[in-house]
């Protein structure tokens, strides 16, 4: 019996498939003339059935409706109807093609849906796309809705939930709306504007702002933010997205912006997002309004310089000064001068600030750094100081300054890891201000060629050195030139060195080299400062003087893969010489 009731069901159940399977592909197979042909009815409803629109849906999804059939349809179709399909997750289609056809002649049955306001607003929460288009196709001069849709704007803005679909809807009101309902609109918001401020996409306030055209418009607006610019700034992209637009207000408005700002400088200037605001209100001063902003910031500076975001407002307000406020900064940060330059922020204010300093306030502060130049050299922080005051020097008490400062120091600033753009800087200096003795260096040339960090801070001074301190330099390395070309690092200070050497000094290395002469030629380092040697052969002694090793060691180097390359490298030499 069980089993025989299960098989009932299933013979049911399959029926009623099969039905609905032969009731839909018949459907699909008429060819109707009149879409109120087959709009089916339930018996105790009014309107269209969901079924109904989903076959004028398949119906016509491939093509345009046409005027006639839009008619046929919206007889059929109740407001509620409008708006429910309108949400529909495949029916908003057939709704957008409804929309795009409608004429003057359907206006009145817009009106019944624009009367709809619950079910409406649900729509414009949603961010319908029916209700965009519906927006472009209806215009606001139009006499018979214009007070009607003014009505749902209104409505709208006070009760929808505010979200990115929403933003999209209001948006599209406040485009199209006349520029006599801008005032009746933010009179009508007047309270509201402080939360839309405050909503993570401001576009409808924005919107709004672009549309005020009068001192009422703008008035209205700074009343209804007044008190909330503090929590506006704190919110994350309002810089971008809302505090440029106050700042197109006329003077007498936005410096009610910025007074309630400044009143809390120094809470905003450490607030990352209350930060970024800041600077977008102070790019567009004017000469009044900066200085009421510097005396703001002015009691602050030193703590904000070193805070990670007050020290980027600190920045900011440098590179807008006047030389009267440079002058102001530089006087109270000179005491503090040191510290900043070896903090992580601080050293960055500092670099802004000598940027825009002059020859004497460059010299003040030389006169505090100058015993200090070598251990900032050093500093993963304090070397980007260097740089720039090396970079700003004009003047031979400048130069003299920063030499005096570093010529004591010169073996910890070729250790240091950080001083390689410090010392080619430093070569830019005029001769006379770069003759320093290398007393101090010349033990430690051998360790520094094979460090990973001297090797490069000697090659750089290497480059630019006078003919004095390559011959310091050079002497230094022949104890150990062997050693130096054979290493992995050495051998490109040995091949500098070469390049930089004169005659003499050539001829030297020659000799020097000469008892370890097939071992560093097949060697996988020492072969490159060889090859080198050979394109700095320039005299008939010099190439003597390899003749000779030549044929001294022509066994050893022709039993090695690296020796015999030298030794064509040395015939193709000795043809063109």
């Amino acid at each position: 019996m069980a089993n025989f009731v299960k098989n009932e069901r299933k013979i049911v159940k399959s029926s009623k498939r099969f039905d609905s399977i032969f009731t839909f592909g018949s459907i699909q197979s008429l060819q109707w003339q009149n879409p109120s042909n087959f709009i089916r009815k339930d018996r105790y409803s009014t309107g269209m059935t969901e079924r109904s629109a989903l076959d004028i849906h398949y119906k016509y999804k491939d093509s345009n409706l046409k005027s006639q059939e839009v008619d046929a349809i919206l007889k059929e179709m109740t407001p509620k109807d409008f708006i429910s399909y309108s949400k529909h997750h495949r029916l908003f289609e057939l709704m957008l093609q409804i929309v795009e056809a409608i004429e003057i002649r359907h206006y009145p049955f817009i009106s019944k849906v624009f009367n709809e306001k619950e079910s409406l607003r649900s729509m414009i929460d949603e961010g319908s796309s029916v209700v965009i288009v519906l927006l472009d196709r209806i215009p606001f001069k139009d006499g018979c809705l214009s007070e009607l849709k003014e009505e749902i704007l209104c409505d709208a803005l006070h009760y929808c939930n505010y979200n990115k679909f929403t933003n999209k809807v209001l948006c599209k009101f406040v485009e199209q709306c006349s520029k006599e309902l801008i005032l009746p609109l933010l009179q009508s918001l007047k309270s509201e504007i402080g939360r839309l401020a405050m909503q993570p996409n401001p576009f409808l306030l924005r919107n709004l702002i672009e549309r005020c055209y009068d001192a009422k418009h703008y008035e209205l607006i700074t009343n209804g933010l007044k008190g909330e610019m503090v929590e506006i700034c704190k919110r994350k992209n309002a810089n971008v997205d809302l505090i440029p637009y106050l700042q197109r207000f006329p003077t007498e408005y936005s410096d009610v912006f910025l007074e309630e700002v400044l009143s809390h400088v120094k809470e905003l200037s450490m607030d990352p997002n209350g930060s970024l605001s800041l600077r977008a209100m102070m790019k567009n001063l004017n000469e009044r309004q900066r200085e009421k902003a510097f005396s703001s910031l002015d009691p602050h500076m030193i703590k904000l310089s070193t805070d990670a975001s007050g020290g980027f407002v600190v920045q900011h307000l440098i590179s807008i000064a006047n030389e009267e406020q440079i002058r102001r900064i530089v006087e109270s940060m000179t005491p503090v001068f040191k510290e900043l330059s070896t903090q992580k922020v601080g050293a960055f204010t500092v670099n802004a600030l000598v940027k825009r300093m002059n020859n004497e306030q460059l010299t003040t502060l030389l006169d505090v750094l100058s015993p200090h130049l070598t251990r900032l050299s050093d500093h993963p922080f304090g070397n980007y100081l260097v740089q720039d005051v090396i970079k700003k020097c004009k003047k031979t008490v400048h130069f003299q300054s920063v030499s005096n400062g570093l010529k004591g120091g010169l073996l910890s600033l070729f250790k240091s890891k950080y001083s390689i753009k410090c010392i080619e800087n430093l070569l830019n200096f005029p001769p006379e201000f770069t003759n320093f003795d290398l007393g101090q260096v010349v033990p430690h040339l051998k360790d520094l060629a094979m460090d990973s960090v001297g090797y490069l801070n000697l090659m750089t001074f290497i480059a630019k050195a006078n003919s004095k301190q390559i011959e310091q330099i050079l002497n230094g390395l022949l104890p150990n030139f062997g050693d130096v070309s054979a290493h992995k690092l050495g051998t490109f200070v040995a091949q500098w060195i070469v390049e930089r050497s004169n005659e003499e000094q050539i001829t030297k290395i020659l000799n020097t080299i000469s008892p370890y002469f097939p071992d560093i030629s097949n060697h996988q380092f020492g072969y490159f400062m060889v090859q080198k040697l050979i394109s700095r052969l320039e005299t008939d002694s010099q190439v003597s003087i390899f003749d000779n090793l030549v044929k001294e060691f022509h066994y050893e180097l022709t039993n090695n893969g690296r020796g015999n390359d030298m030794l064509q490298e040395y015939a193709r030499f000795k043809k063109n010489f």
